[in-house]
């Protein structure tokens, strides 16, 4: 039976103002401090990033050995070796971008390039390749929560379909949770697209979900209230009362909203964990605002 965490755990996990410290050893869910920390990528800004590297070294390479304040471990998924959609053989592996281009040493859409080459690429030469999903999910302890991104559902430029369409994810959707159901770890499902959270919901309702915000506070709160989401992750330029509110960020000069929208989603019973933070000064007002949690490069910025 699918182990996902159910909105009531994950709940608890951002909202309950208890200790960082805890024993990774336990198979039990953390309650993590109010906001929640969650290692973008695995730390990108320190480790090769959506790495088993990474998530090691979030998870139990802290000072002292300790670990680092880790509350959640956030990655990203993209099918390797075949598009879904079009009923081709493929692997759900733990990658960021559509090509493998910028991020490694190989070339080419990642589901246009055969799973071994993917999954010999090596990370920026770190030394580090890329990781099926089921191997980092193993190497996460069981009491990390982890923040998966449905990035690609496999549609080239060129391709007759759309990753506006439900239909599109589904094939992904059902080789993920497979996979997930085989482990312990509870877990958020997170996307900018609409369609790949409705294939979540369409598959196991009780699963949690985050929708991503982009360019526009109006549309995102409404795709949330349409999907009835638990969790809101917009950039941090979103969030009204800090000095980032309105200022560029992804986007020049965004013109978003006045909205305050920390105060809406709570309102509303959501959660708001803005990405993505590398500064202790961004997660300071961040918090001072009201966040949930933060999504960070970087460790530490809550300290």
């Amino acid at each position: 039976m699918l182990k996902s965490a159910s909105a009531a755990a994950l709940g608890s996990i951002v909202g309950t103002a208890a200790g960082r410290e805890r024993d990774h050893d336990s198979i039990e869910p953390p309650i993590a401090s109010t906001p929640i920390l969650a290692a973008h990528r695995g730390y990108r800004g320190l480790y090769p990033q959506n790495t088993i590297a990474a998530v090691q070294q979030a998870a139990y390479g802290g000072r002292n050995g300790h670990g680092y304040d880790t509350d959640m471990m956030e990655c990203d998924l993209v099918p390797a070796g075949g598009k879904p959609w079009k009923g081709e053989d493929f692997e759900i592996v733990v990658f960021h971008d559509d090509t493998l281009d910028d991020l490694t040493d190989e070339s080419g859409y990642v589901w246009e390039t055969d799973v071994q080459t993917v999954l010999n690429a090596e990370i920026r030469d770190s030394g580090q390749t890329i990781p099926r999903l089921d191997e980092f999910v193993e190497a996460t302890p069981d009491s990390i929560p982890l923040n998966i991104e449905w990035k690609a559902a496999g549609v080239s430029p060129d391709d007759d379909a759309s990753e506006s369409a439900v239909e599109t994810w589904d094939p992904f959707t059902g080789q993920a949770l497979d996979v997930l159901s085989n482990h312990e770890n509870d877990f958020i499902v997170q996307s900018f697209q609409k369609a790949a959270l409705q294939s979540v919901q369409n598959s196991n309702p009780e699963i949690p979900i985050a929708y991503l915000l982009w360019d526009s506070i109006e549309e995102g709160l409404s795709v949330v209230r349409e999907l009835d989401a638990e969790y809101i992750q917009p950039p941090y330029n979103m969030i009204m009362n800090t000095p980032f509110f309105n200022e560029d960020y992804y986007l020049e000069d965004p013109g978003f909203a006045e909205i305050d929208l920390v105060e809406t989603a709570h309102e509303e019973g959501r959660k708001v964990i803005p990405y993505t933070i590398t500064t202790w000064h961004q997660a300071e007002k961040l918090v001072e605002a009201g966040v949930d949690g933060i999504i960070a490069d970087y460790p530490g910025v809550l300290d």
